[in-house]
């Protein structure tokens, strides 16, 4: 049974989070450029917040900093789309990628070791898991085509983002042939979704299942590495 919060726990819950969107805009402004206004990506954050907090529902089991995490950088990419920023930056990719992800849920290849039967909990738990899977695999991409200026970010930054960069190349290298060809056409090589499953001899439908399978592997992969949310947070 669905347990949504009344207005007054939203806004609690807004309102005890605000430093967390505020950390989170802070780390997307220093990987996306500085020449963008860090004001109008913490209002797009904070929309994300909100919107967080009135659809989450704690009767699921989910932790709202996990549930609000990608509603706040998914209002903050969405943000940047609309504006036209993200038309010149790799990090559309991310968005792309996403919303065929998505909008394959019912159609997709099951995972090596899947178990029959439904737990809803897990599910969500793992979408998160297999977006930020997306997520890391597209920052990577935009990192290796166009290296941050090293000077102008911590050293503890730049080693995390190269440790980063590191896992996602090295868990790319671990999946099946066909699976890694997809990924590195797709992400790193610039190819639109439906150019590279033509590449690869595969129908539109076969592309979308193919990348999703690709995607549940690098979560497993990454995830077995280092919690996502660790490097993420």
């Amino acid at each position: 049974m669905s347990a949504m919060l009344d207005q007054q726990a939203r806004d609690r819950l807004i309102e005890k989070h605000l430093d967390y969107a505020k950390s989170l805009t802070a780390k997307l402004h220093r990987q996306l450029s500085s020449d963008l206004d860090f004001d109008e990506l913490y209002a797009h954050g904070t929309r994300g917040l909100v919107e967080a907090a009135q659809r989450f529902d704690p009767s699921r089991g989910v932790a709202f900093t996990t549930f609000s995490y990608y509603r706040i950088r998914g209002a903050i990419f969405d943000g940047l789309r609309k504006s036209g920023w993200l038309n010149r930056s790799e990090y559309g990719r991310f968005t792309a990628a996403t919303n065929d992800y998505m909008g394959n849920h019912g159609d997709r290849l099951p995972p090596p070791g899947a178990a029959a039967g439904g737990d809803p909990v897990g599910d969500l738990n793992k979408t998160l898991g297999d977006i930020a899977a997306i997520f890391v695999t597209s920052l990577s991409a935009v990192d290796l085509e166009d290296p941050p200026d090293t000077g102008q970010k911590d050293p503890s930054e730049v080693a995390e983002d190269q440790q980063l960069a590191g896992l996602v190349r090295a868990a790319i290298e671990q999946l099946p042939a066909k699976e890694q060809r997809l990924v590195k056409l797709y992400y790193f090589e610039g190819m639109t979704m439906q150019d590279a499953g033509a590449q690869l001899g595969l129908s539109k439908s076969w592309t979308s299942r193919l990348h999703a399978r690709a995607v549940q592997l690098l979560a497993q992969e990454l995830d077995s590495s280092a919690s996502l949310e660790a490097l993420s947070g």
